[in-house]
């Protein structure tokens, strides 16, 4: 006789519950160390290409120093150039100023431009050959075929205010002598120079070619910031070669100041018939730097020295009166 009664099975449990709890514990221990991991990864150094390098902190805005505060009573110095203009380099600080607007023949100074574009496009150690050198102005001999490097011209340009080694480092440009002086205009736009314009690399006179007080204050600033020209505009004197040791050049620095006037860092020179003399220079007294500009003066050498006196004497600066308070309160 049959039995038709059913046998019971076990409940069926399908696997995706069976693995579920497993699931779940196994992301969980995963989450916690992925976060031991990150925690781990932030305490430690991070090499990157072979070079060891730690976690950057949050960046600290750095104010800039306060500027000097002007004395009391204080009557501004005569100056026979036409346009004058003094800045504190640390806070940017303008502390005399004399048409510094007013554009004027830059003669010479234009070399400075003519130094940076030429660092910017060339290496130092570039060879450049001589063409047709120049033979007009202040000159330090160049010869035709010499072979001479890119920081030789730049220091006999910056130095003795070569005009030969300004056209040589011109004519070396891919697009020639107009390029580069294209290449200067473009320079000066980027800086915002925008009473500034250049017809050649040298600074002769002509009505196209003008710059101010203000721009050149400016394109100082900027260039003298280039560790080549620094150096070089603070050389009194040095002899260079070209590259085949065959000819050899002296250079003398045009600006007096430099060796003669305590704390005169190096500057850069200009002359002609039209700008009459012009002289930007850099002067550190008492860990304070200031940047003077002077255009056509009858006395570039004496009325720098004059206004540069005049700031360092008239003008006290925050830093120093706090350490003058702190040493008296130490005693």
């Amino acid at each position: 006789m049959r039995n038709n009664k059913k046998v019971s099975t076990p409940p069926k449990y399908s696997k995706a519950r069976l693995y579920f709890p497993q699931t779940v514990v196994v992301l969980l221990v995963l989450f916690f160390l992925m976060l031991i991991s990150l925690s781990i990864t932030q305490q430690i150094d991070t090499k990157v290409a072979g070079v060891t390098t730690k976690a950057s902190p949050t960046p600290v805005p750095v104010p800039l120093p306060e500027p000097p505060l002007k004395n009391e009573g204080v009557i501004d110095p005569i100056l026979t150039a036409r346009a004058a203009l003094a800045i504190d380099r640390a806070s940017g600080e303008r502390l005399f100023e004399k048409n510094e607007d007013l554009p004027l023949w830059p003669a010479s100074t234009t070399k400075i431009m003519t130094a940076l574009v030429a660092l910017e496009e060339y290496k130092p150690d570039e060879i450049v050959t001589v063409d047709n050198p120049i033979l007009e102005g202040r000159i330090m001999n160049l010869r035709p075929g010499e072979r001479i490097t890119v920081e030789a011209l730049v220091q006999g340009m910056l130095i003795h205010s070569a005009n030969d080694a300004a056209y040589a480092l011109a004519d070396h440009y891919p697009q020639g002598r107009e390029g580069f002086v294209s290449r200067m205009n473009q320079k000066a736009r980027a800086l915002n120079l925008i009473n500034t314009h250049f017809m050649d690399p040298v600074g002769f006179d002509n009505d196209k070619q003008y710059s101010t007080a203000s721009d050149l204050a400016e394109l100082a600033t900027v260039a003298f910031q280039q560790p080549l020209i620094a150096h070089t505009i603070s050389i009194p004197s040095i002899t260079i070669s070209d590259v085949d040791y065959i000819t050899f050049h002296r250079l003398e620095n045009v600006n007096e100041l430099l060796g003669s006037v305590p704390g005169v860092a190096g500057g850069k020179t200009g002359w002609t018939e039209n700008a009459k003399e012009n002289l930007i220079n850099i002067t550190k007294r008492d860990g304070e730097e200031i940047l003077t500009v002077l255009l056509g003066s009858d006395d570039r050498f004496g009325e720098t020295q004059i206004l540069t006196d005049w700031i360092f004497t008239n003008y006290t600066w925050p830093q120093a009166e706090a350490l003058t308070v702190q040493s008296i309160t130490d005693q």
